[in-house]
């Protein structure tokens, strides 16, 4: 097994690890009686953690001293020793700028690394955008050490992934490549006459998947203000999707919801929900901000998972609040997280329970744009790997059309009408508009004209 050192400003440096060799410290001093890798980081302490060869496997053990992570689980306990495989990753965290970064791999490369250049690829769907690489049906891919396959995989800084025959790195909005060689990792093949080609694996298409949402002829007028909140609405959300619902001001989206949650009675129609399940993300979060995140997951998990052991409801906390990145907080103070932290603590109550479709009105509310872009990047991979559905009401015009996170986009004309319910990418021809943030112009002074062009397509399908 051979690993590869990032460290800052410094390149990658390969190193093999011996068999014969049962320990190996890495650190700025040489320990004695053990083998040494240097590492040159200043902000590292002398001994960081040490490599040991045990019945035919690598592991990796913390000596405690600084915050280290493998495959993405925090090393709390420097008693502990977790085995490397092919693919694992070592992240040595310093701080937001000052980290380590080492991976696994069974084989060997050259070192010579290059910037990836996603028009040259022929195997992945991958895009690049201000912000960093979007890959969509990321199959076979290795990542901390095991196989994915998701609808969308977002490398961050310093992660480090395999796909076919090659190996990457992630670093400054960049995405570096290098060729590995006489390793067993190989894209999935099939023979078609007598000759081997790729077998690309799309996700399900839309109109297979199961109604999440389903809603018919729903209205609700208010005689006090001569006003329909809403208005014969027809609607069909799919299972595995993520949705923005934006419109002008006062469209009935929060009503909207209202309806879904049947806390507003209705005239006439019906609205059917995909499971006995319903998340809600208020867009004011009412969790105290005198307790802890472990406290505050603690007792909403006593309430929705009462047929759950205390060690089951402890393991279930443990994966959401990991999932979330979160798991470094559990003892902060719920009123003492960022905004960004605060939402996704809200996001973790609500899917204690595992509803299948979660509604939340305006998360990114008062969200930088960092923040903003890995609430979203979190939302896009709930929906990926559970197929549930998310619906997010949001004024965030630039994230939602810019960014490749949401999946369809649900426009409120006045009095709760629906003007469009579609794959993002449709909006363009259907608005005919060149750019998404247009969208609002385009609908302002055409609101009637939109809202029956919907309803003759709703018709047609029908």
């Amino acid at each position: 097994m051979h690993i590869l050192i990032f460290e800052p400003h410094r390149g990658c440096k390969k190193v093999l690890l011996k068999k014969e060799t049962p320990k190996i410290n890495l650190g700025k001093t040489v320990r004695d009686g053990y083998e040494h890798i240097q590492l040159n980081s200043d902000f590292l302490p002398d001994y960081v953690g040490i490599i040991i060869y045990h019945e035919g496997k690598f592991y990796f053990r913390n000596y405690g001293k600084i915050n280290i992570f493998v495959d993405n689980k925090r090393l709390e306990d420097s008693s502990i020793a977790i085995r490397l495989v092919h693919g694992s990753m070592i992240k040595i965290q310093y701080s937001e700028n000052k980290n380590i970064y080492i991976g696994c791999i069974e084989g060997e490369l050259d070192n010579k690394w290059k910037v990836f250049k996603p028009e040259t690829n022929e195997v992945l769907d991958i895009q690049k955008d201000k912000k960093g690489y979007v890959i969509r049906n990321a199959n076979d891919i290795i990542f901390h050490g095991k196989k994915i396959n998701a609808k969308y995989f977002l490398p961050k800084d310093g992660d480090i992934f395999m796909h076919d025959n090659r190996i990457f790195y992630s670093m400054k909005n960049n995405l570096f490549f290098d060729v590995l060689k006489n390793t067993n990792l190989q894209q999935k093949q099939i023979v078609i006459n007598k000759q081997k080609q790729y077998q690309p694996q799309h996700p399900q298409p839309i109109n297979k998947r199961r109604p999440a949402i389903s809603m018919e002829h729903v209205t609700r007028y208010d005689k006090k203000k001569k006003w329909y909140r809403l208005k014969d609405v027809n609607l069909t959300i799919n299972s595995g999707r993520l949705v923005a619902i934006m419109g002008v001001s006062g469209a009935g989206k929060s009503t909207l919801f209202d309806a879904i949650l049947k806390r507003l009675k209705l005239d006439e129609g019906t609205i059917k929900i995909d499971g006995d399940e319903l998340g809600h993300v208020p867009q004011f979060s009412v969790l105290r901000k005198g307790n802890t995140v472990q406290e505050t997951m603690e007792f909403y998990a006593s309430k929705k998972l009462k047929k759950y052991n205390k060690e089951e409801r402890m393991q279930k906390i443990d994966d959401l609040l990991d999932k979330l990145n979160l798991s470094l907080f559990k003892q902060s103070l719920v009123g003492r997280l960022s905004g960004g932290q605060s939402r996704r603590l809200d996001i973790a109550v609500q899917l204690l329970n595992e509803p299948r479709v979660i509604l939340m009105d305006e998360p990114d509310s008062g969200l930088d744009i960092k923040s903003c872009r890995e609430l979203y990047e979190i939302l896009a991979r709930l929906v990926a790997d559970k197929n549930s559905t998310i619906l997010v009401i949001t004024h965030n015009t630039h994230m939602a059309c810019k960014y490749p996170y949401i999946d369809d986009l649900l426009f409120m004309a006045s009095q709760g009408r629906i003007c469009f319910y579609g794959q993002k990418e449709d909006a363009l021809n259907y608005f005919n508009i060149n750019d998404l943030d247009d969208i609002y112009n385009a609908v302002e002074n055409n609101q009637d004209y939109f809202v029956e062009k919907y309803n003759n397509l709703v018709n047609r399908r029908v």
